[in-house]
């Protein structure tokens, strides 16, 4: 189970990264981009809404600072050839294709405070419903992952 599953993925991603470092192709660069943000949200855990609020305003201010005041983050991001960024084609198809870049750190820090909304959201509906959470209470776990009110 487990163990086949980390053998599959961690030749997938070795296979990706072999693919991407030969081709350069923007479509295994993003999709490499989004599975590290991923990874990023699934392991970075935080617990407290005064601290997610001043992480993200210190790192929109750092943002702010090092996009908008210098061209250090735009050289790092256009020189390196690594996964860092997502390339969204301005011209699908043509021959010289022109990319626009979004850092990954544009979408994994504010998906850190989504992610710590959505968790204070589910422990309130467990909470709520006066049950303990069990793996085998499938019910109360659609209800609270869906987008609609039971």
């Amino acid at each position: 189970g487990y163990i086949t599953f980390l053998y599959f993925a961690s030749g997938y991603v070795s296979s990706g990264g072999k693919s991407y470092h030969t081709t350069k192709n923007w479509i295994l660069n993003n999709t490499l981009a989004m599975s590290f943000s991923v990874y990023f949200l699934d392991k970075l855990l935080v617990t407290n809404y005064k601290n997610a609020v001043i992480y993200l305003l210190g790192m929109m201010l750092y943002d702010i600072f090092w996009v908008f005041g210098s061209d250090v983050m735009v050289t790092v991001a256009s020189q390196f050839d690594y996964p860092i960024r997502l390339l969204i084609p301005q011209a699908p198809g043509s021959v010289q294709m022109k990319f626009s870049i979004l850092g990954i750190g544009d979408i994994a820090l504010p998906g850190i405070y989504c992610a710590m909304m959505f968790r204070y959201d589910f422990m309130r509906h467990i909470t709520a419903s006066k049950e303990s959470f069990t793996i085998s209470n499938f019910e109360s776990v659609k209800e609270s992952l869906s987008f609609h009110k039971p």
